[in-house]
């Protein structure tokens, strides 16, 4: 047997085997727990990448939106507006806006510039 592979004077071979296998099993826990902290490392160098990413999308699409004027509003026509009159003067409106072959709501709008040539309809929006 070459003398390399020889225990020395006084130790038993089975406990060199024994620290062998030991040293063994911690190295390779150690090597786990680099492999697990690596691991771990690059998902949060994944995730900062893709929140930087997004970061920049919006401060983009700020950019973009902030020289943009907003669209103007258009005339709303869905208002209601409920009035009580007698049943004789909403009878003369209905034959007038009929008359003329328009909506109530066109009738009021022109009574109301013809009232008052000045109002517009638009200080309250």
């Amino acid at each position: 047997m070459p003398d390399e592979f020889k225990a020395p004077r006084g130790v038993d071979p089975q406990d060199l085997v024994t620290e062998a296998v030991a040293k063994a099993t911690r190295d390779r826990a150690e090597a786990e727990r680099i492999r697990r902290i690596a691991d771990e490392a690059r998902e949060a160098a994944e995730k900062a990448e893709k929140a930087a990413i997004a970061a920049e999308v919006e401060a983009r699409a700020a950019r973009e939106r902030a020289g943009k004027a907003p669209p103007p509003r258009p005339e709303r026509r869905t208002d209601q507006i409920s009035i009580r009159t007698r049943p004789s003067t909403r009878i003369k409106i209905e034959s007038l806006a009929k008359a003329e072959g328009i909506s109530l709501a066109e009738l009021v709008e022109r009574a109301i510039k013809a009232y008052a040539p000045s109002f517009d309809g638009e200080e309250d929006q």
